[in-house]
């Protein structure tokens, strides 16, 4: 914003310097043009008088309105004069003080006049005046100026400043993410009955969600952007992650219905199983107790369905933005579906989302058929 009112203050500036510089040329010209009139016109009165034999008062000649009148003889000496300073008679024009004159020598002697000096007494008020209504002027558009940077600057910010609290909540989020399966460690290992099959699944559950934690932030943030790709058993990765997350599941008593028929597809294994991860864990996480999951793999097409909370038709749009999180009723960083929405752009994969609040959430990914 500083930076934007420097700049815009410099260029007003400058226009406005260049601005009345043209409007001060303009005045000048046009007072000087009016007074060299003037005293031509005063010099062929006199001309005219002194050729036609004419009694003529000199002492009676006037300049016009808003001028002084100087009548010069051959030595410079004055005849009459309204002048009190010293005329630079070498001159034809002169400025001093912000006064205008104009020396005629059209004259030649006649009436014992060789100088007509005219002076005017407008041109610093005038400049003056205007001077005022050129700061007023710059000042009105500069505070025009500034009015529409600061909008502008609201605008352009509002979004860096939506993201900046969007990673604020990020930190908070993981602190608490992190938090939970790690009291749960610690709570666990100094039980005094450490190898009960309680505390083993605990301690098993509370290692795989920071496992998990941890593997969907190095995808995210420190993987290589290039990876080599294989023809994967996409089917059979599946099968791995239903059976790593059933521990989840069972936690939460809910039951994964599974419908899968072998599949092949060109990607790389780690972005697979984060793709996966994160569908269905979604699921796990954001259904109730003893809900059941769907998950079918057919005619190239993986439907994850769940039976959970659902979600608000308007949020649907925002749901695959980094750090955004539907509700706060459930844990989470808000990468998740992020992830999901990158892996499937990358690897062309159609991704399509129905939900309907307290009914469920259905996820449709289609992949492109092969070539």
């Amino acid at each position: 914003m500083g930076l934007y009112l420097i700049s815009a203050f410099i260029l007003l500036s400058f226009i406005a310097w260049f601005f009345w510089q043209m409007e001060y040329n303009l005045q000048r010209d046009l007072i000087y043009a009016k007074m060299r009139q003037n005293a031509g016109e005063i010099s062929a009165t006199l001309t005219q008088a002194h050729m036609h034999g004419k009694n003529l008062d000199i002492t009676r000649l006037k300049a016009k309105k808003g001028y002084r009148l100087g009548l010069y003889d051959v030595d410079k000496s004055p005849i009459i004069t309204e002048i009190t300073h010293t005329i630079p008679f070498a001159q034809k024009s002169y400025q001093r003080e912000n006064h205008l004159g104009v020396v005629d020598t059209s004259v030649l002697g006649h009436m014992g006049v060789d100088y007509v000096v005219v002076e005017e007494r407008l041109f610093s008020a005038a400049i003056g005046g205007f001077t005022k209504k050129v700061i007023l002027v710059f000042l009105a558009l500069f505070a025009l100026i500034s009015l529409v940077g600061y909008h502008l600057a609201k605008l352009f910010i509002k979004p860096i400043h939506a993201e900046r609290e969007k990673l604020n909540q990020f930190i908070k989020d993981s602190t608490h993410e992190l938090n939970t399966p790690i009291t749960a460690l610690l709570m666990s290992t100094s039980s005094p009955n450490l190898t009960s099959e309680k505390n083993i699944q605990r301690i098993k559950l509370s290692a795989k969600r920071v496992s998990e934690l941890y593997e969907d932030l190095t995808y995210l943030f420190l993987r290589e952007k290039e990876q080599p790709t294989t023809l994967l058993a996409f089917d059979e990765v599946l099968k791995e992650q239903i059976a790593y997350l059933q521990a989840f599941a069972d936690k939460k008593s809910i039951m994964i219905v599974p419908d899968i028929e072998n599949f092949d597809f060109l990607m790389d294994k780690e972005s697979a199983v984060r793709l996966i991860n994160n569908l269905i864990s979604n699921a796990i996480k954001y259904s109730e107790q003893s809900d059941k999951i769907e998950i079918t793999l057919k005619n190239g097409k993986l439907i994850v369905k769940d039976s959970g909370i659902g979600i608000e038709e308007e949020k649907l749009k925002d749901i695959f933005e980094r750090f955004y999180r539907a509700t706060s009723t459930s844990g989470g960083f808000g990468i998740g579906l992020d992830m999901v929405r990158t892996i499937t752009k990358n690897y062309a994969i159609m991704i399509e989302v129905k939900s309907e609040l307290g009914v469920g959430t259905t996820f449709v990914l289609t992949f492109p058929k092969k070539g």
